[in-house]
């Protein structure tokens, strides 16, 4: 655990007294004294209960060399001997910590709740309290408490009687610090984003970045940290009414605030776009409440639920002030008088019913099955087109809101049985019903808050939204046979079939064969190897179905007799015809006990055969190798080493729309393709140590190497040039040092350090006026060093 997002590292001292190894050896030389001793000591006992009358004993020989022998005199006695006293047991703590971080937390433990460098405090603690295991009291409490003190902080409480009632209470903070930018503009985290009173705009031309010229933009600049915040609470109760019948309730309430980024535009395309990236507010609140009801007998178990979702967006828009200046656009749209207003994430809610059960049909097969039903609705009332009253608007949105309903059916149904000793099989059917039954209508968009409302069966702004639906069929199965100890086969096959609504492939098949080996070699050595082949089918690919389902027909008319949206050749991945392979070998091998290897090799391929644009070939490889070596109880090191690499094709093509249009989609000179090659090493070590009685040292140090590089190539018509590569080098310790002062007392230290050193050209460097026609926000950065420490004390009770 890291002991930034965990400050004080939970250290547990182990028990005093004696330990097992010291207990049985006690035991052994107890028996074996009460075995020679007992005849002799009761000898004694019974000749000093005889009466003095009595006559002398006849003379004994005396003791040979070594004989063991009790005289009255000595005072060894087993029923004098007292019980040792075992040792006591904690199971309660407190823990505290001080804590420092050397520099600005910004990249380093974005979930930590610390925002900046300096000391802090924070602490833990456990709570557990439980009947003993032979008496009558069977309530129990359980109350836990993490990094206290923090913005990350947690509790949790659970209590009840077992086997009747069980409640349980929850709250937790979850922070996300992403980094600390600038922005130019006001009123950042309402609804309303106004630039400087004294802001100059710089006029748009074909010539002019607009971004790098604003007169007043360094000087307007003003600090805004990206960061989200969650607070969560809630709990639940669960009931046993009986045996068979059982009873849950649950409620949460989360909420969200923060901010993050979003892009807004002006303009359409080419000399008529600007663009700027602003601070979004995040202000939600979601509510969770379900209910449930089980029974269970031998043969059947049910569960039957509900759940009902709620979300509630408390700034569901933003208005943002526009500060560019283009001859092209409506003057009511420039600066000062422009602006663009975007609807954020609208509220909503969800149903969501649950049945799941299982039949043991005999001894050796068992029937399972789940069915869900979710209904989603959405009915957020619209913007208007654009909120520049100077624009000419003439026809308004064809609805209040969207109005929006999605019902998902998911059934689920497996069986599970074993025919003979050997062999086991499973069978299952998946079905998917997402059913949208949002309505349809036809929208004629303003574009960009620039201009005009554009009037006319021809233009491209007439767009009927497509409610996406699908349905999909899921049959598999599993055969695994037990050939002999240690050696286990496993065949599978699965067949999906995928019916979609407003796609460019209405409908594909996918199959998977599979194949699992698993064999023990030896009582040391046993491996394991999978493979997988699966082949998809989309043949029915069509570049024309959604245009035919978004445009009008006016327009698609007017675009000749090969109209299309994309390139004819596109293909999405996620529709398009492929055959794949994954394979997978693990070898465990282990010479001593103390001593464990792992090695494992992954290998991937996808193959898009039918494909020109877009995604056409991916490759991969992965070998992972890991050790572990106990020297003893004291002592243990671990440490891995692992090495992926991924590499895709991704081709592509370049053409203007409505400029020779039909000639340059079929000129291979205008082809481009692009190769990406991903490569992360990673190599770690890990150290236990209980250096000498109390004192006990973990450490672990890791270091990762990541590169991306992205090569291009092009017909004669274009021009290509490799992108630089990104890299990213990360260096890791964590250490932690605990001594226990006595069996409740403990002392500790805890120290993080982690190195960053990365190059990615699409972040470096990049300011606000950085990018032509986008306001940006900028970043810091990304190259970082940074120290933590915490000193801390944990007390059992």
């Amino acid at each position: 655990m890291d002991p930034i997002t965990h400050p004080v590292y939970a250290l547990y001292g182990e028990q005093k007294g004696v330990t097992m190894k010291t207990q049985t050896t006690l035991c052994i030389l107890a028996f074996s004294t009460f075995s020679m001793v007992a005849p002799a000591v009761l000898a004694q006992d019974a000749q000093q209960a005889e009466p003095e009358s009595s006559p002398p004993a006849a003379e004994e020989e005396p003791a040979g060399e070594g004989d063991f022998l009790l005289s009255g005199e000595d005072d060894f006695s087993l029923a004098l001997e007292p019980a040792p006293k075992p040792a006591p047991v904690y199971h309660n703590f407190v823990e505290l910590g001080i804590g420092s971080v050397a520099n600005d937390l910004s990249p380093f433990t974005p979930y930590s709740g610390r925002e900046s460098d300096g000391a802090f405090v924070t602490g833990d603690f456990g709570y557990y309290k439980r009947g003993p295991w032979d008496g009558d009291d069977l309530s129990y409490l359980e109350a836990e408490g993490e990094r206290l003190g923090l913005k990350s902080r947690s509790l949790r409480g659970t209590g009840g009687v077992q086997g009747k009632y069980k409640l349980n209470l929850h709250y937790d903070q979850l922070p996300y610090y992403q980094y600390r930018s600038l922005t130019p503009y006001e009123g950042v985290g309402s609804k309303n984003l106004q630039l400087p009173s004294n802001w100059e705009s710089n006029p748009i031309d074909r010539f002019n970045t607009a971004t790098q010229n604003l007169p007043e933009l360094s000087a307007s600049m003003r600090g805004v940290n990206i960061k989200t915040e969650r607070t969560r609470f809630g709990g639940g109760v669960v009931w046993n009414i009986n045996q068979r019948w059982t009873a849950k309730f649950n409620g949460q309430r989360e909420k969200k605030e923060g901010k993050k980024p979003l892009g807004i535009a002006w303009g359409t395309s080419g000399q008529n776009a600007a663009a700027v990236i602003v601070p979004e507010p995040i202000d939600y609140q979601t509510d969770i409440w379900g209910a449930e009801v089980g029974y269970r007998t031998k043969k059947l178990q049910f569960n039957l639920g509900y759940q009902l979702s709620q979300f509630e967006n408390n700034k569901d828009t933003l208005s943002v002030e526009n500060p560019f200046t283009y001859a092209g656009w409506n003057p009511a749209a420039r600066f000062p008088t422009g602006i663009a207003e975007a609807q954020l994430a609208p509220d909503n809610k969800a149903h969501s019913f649950n049945l799941a059960a299982g039949y043991n049909v005999s001894d050796s097969t068992r029937l399972t099955g789940n069915l869900v039903y979710s209904r989603y609705l959405q009915d957020q009332k619209f913007l208007p087109y654009t909120s520049n009253p100077q624009l000419t608007v003439q026809e308004g949105v064809p609805r209040n809101s969207l109005d929006g309903e999605i019902s998902n059916t998911i059934g689920n149904i497996e069986l599970v049985t074993r025919p003979v000793k050997a062999v086991e099989v499973k069978a299952r059917y998946r079905y998917t019903d997402r059913d949208n039954d949002t309505p349809r209508d036809q929208y004629i968009y303003v574009r960009g808050d620039a201009e005009n409302q554009q009037i006319g069966g021809t233009e491209p702004n007439y767009r009927t939204n497509t409610p996406y639906s699908y349905r999909e069929h899921l049959l598999g199965a599993d055969v695994a046979y037990r050939w002999r100890p240690g050696t286990k086969f496993t065949v599978g096959y699965d067949y999906r079939k995928t019916d979609r609504d407003y796609q460019e492939n209405s409908k594909t098949t996918e199959q998977t064969g599979r194949i699992d080996v698993r064999h023990r070699f030896t009582k040391k050595l046993s491996a394991t190897a999978e493979y997988a082949h699966v082949w998809r089918d989309g043949s029915s690919y069509s570049n024309t179905d959604l245009l035919e389902d978004t445009y009008t027909q006016t327009y698609i008319d007017s675009l000749g007799d090969t109209p299309f949206i994309n390139h004819p050749l596109t293909r999405a991945y996620y529709l398009a015809d492929m055959t794949g392979n994954n394979a997978a070998l693990r070898f465990t091998y282990m010479p001593m006990t103390a001593l464990t290897f792992g090695v494992r090799g992954t290998y991937l391929q996808q193959d898009y055969d039918d494909t020109t644009v877009g995604l056409k070939d991916v490759k991969g490889w992965g070998a992972n190798f890991d050790a572990t070596y106990a020297l003893d109880t004291d002592l243990s090191l671990t440490g891995y080493y692992s090495y992926n690499r991924r590499k895709s094709d991704q081709g592509g093509w370049s053409f203007q729309s409505g400029r020779n249009e039909l000639e340059q989609i079929n000129d291979p000179a205008r082809s481009w393709e692009t190769n990406i090659d991903d490569q992360v090493n990673t190599v770690g070590v890990g150290l236990n140590w209980r250096i000498y009685k109390g004192l006990k040292l973990s450490a672990d140090y890791s270091y990762t190497d990541a590169s991306t590089s992205t090569d291009t190539s092009s017909g004669g018509a274009l021009e290509a040039g490799d992108f630089p590569d990104v890299k990213t080098r990360i260096h890791r310790l964590q250490s932690d040092l605990g001594y226990d002062l006595s069996d409740q007392l403990t002392l500790g230290l805890s120290y993080v350090y982690e190195d960053y050193n990365g190059s990615d050209w699409q972040t470096d460097g990049v300011t606000a006026d950085t990018i032509g026609r986008v306001l940006s926000l900028e970043e810091p950065d990304s190259d970082y060093d940074n120290h933590a420490v915490v000193v801390w004390t944990r007390f059992k009770f």
